[in-house]
């Protein structure tokens, strides 16, 4: 295994431009380990998507959600459910979700062993991340359910949709670092969330303008493949061919965007232990 390129740790805190740039670059200088844990990671749900394409009247395409921008996903799943219980919809968005923590761990192990200049592999991450499966996800629950709620109140009126914009302003920020607390730290799912609301709520202000200038390029970063997606639909008539490229658009999508969301998250995790208690605990961090 190579060691990676030595990363300068920054230890004034940075500012909502130094967290994205710094991210972004990154994301660019190890963009083949990113690419590996992504692909390493996302095997199960692949196996499941040739399924679902190969066998459509037995098998569903798993619904995908990266980050709250896809709260229209979550809205679709409530209310295809409201028209009774179907198993291959359940079975299909757990896998789903379950994948989605999953790539969330390798991202957020390969990006905080990449900020401090430390050598890391494809394999060692997907497992770190797998190991620490149990803690994701009883630290995914409570975020998960908010986004959940959120999602019910999207498919009402227009105070519902207020509702809901209000419901994840107020509350996602606080649940932003169970990740890394859980990665980075070794905590369980319950002592994450009360971690992450704990540095949260130290710098919340910072803490919501960094997560929703983010949520935002995700969004412009989304649009390409959502493009291309309707080009393909305008140019075949075919449902089949359409499902394929929702498929593949799907996942290059997420291949993207998944590492550079968790990057960020992790700079603002650590840029916030930064602020509320020293260097020394970054130092820890890096050991």
């Amino acid at each position: 295994m190579q060691p990676v390129k030595q990363v300068s740790v920054r230890f004034r805190p940075l500012d909502l431009n130094d967290t994205i740039s710094e991210s972004s670059q990154l994301v660019l200088t190890h963009a083949l380990v990113f690419l590996g844990a992504m692909l390493f990671t996302n095997l199960p749900l692949l196996l499941w998507q040739v399924l679902a394409l190969t066998q459509p009247s037995q098998w569903m395409v798993p619904p995908r959600y990266s980050s709250v921008r896809d709260i229209d996903t979550v809205a679709s799943v409530i209310l295809r459910s409201l028209d009774g219980f179907d198993i291959r919809l359940a079975a299909s968005t757990a896998v789903s979700f379950l994948v989605g923590l999953w790539q969330s761990g390798a991202a957020t192990r390969v990006a905080s062993r990449c900020y401090f200049g430390h050598a890391v592999g494809v394999a060692e991450s997907a497992t770190e991340a797998w190991t620490r499966m149990p803690s994701l996800l009883v630290g995914g629950a409570a975020p998960a359910g908010f986004v959940t709620l959120a999602g019910w109140l999207s498919t009402k009126d227009v105070a519902g949709i207020a509702a809901c914009a209000i419901l994840l302003l107020v509350t996602y920020p606080f649940w932003l670092f169970v990740t890394p607390a859980v990665m980075n730290e070794g905590l369980g799912g319950i002592a994450a969330l009360r971690r992450s609301a704990r540095l949260a709520a130290h710098a919340y202000g910072h803490v919501l303008a960094v997560w929703l200038v983010l949520e935002l390029l995700l969004f412009l970063a989304s649009l390409m493949p959502f493009f291309m997606i309707g080009l393909v639909g305008a140019a075949s008539d075919s449902a089949q061919t359409n499902r394929i490229a929702t498929v593949l658009l799907g996942n290059l999508a997420a291949f993207v965007i998944v590492p550079f969301r968790m990057t960020v998250i992790a700079l603002l995790y650590y840029d916030v232990r930064r602020r509320k208690e020293g260097r020394a605990s970054v130092l820890r961090a890096c050991d």
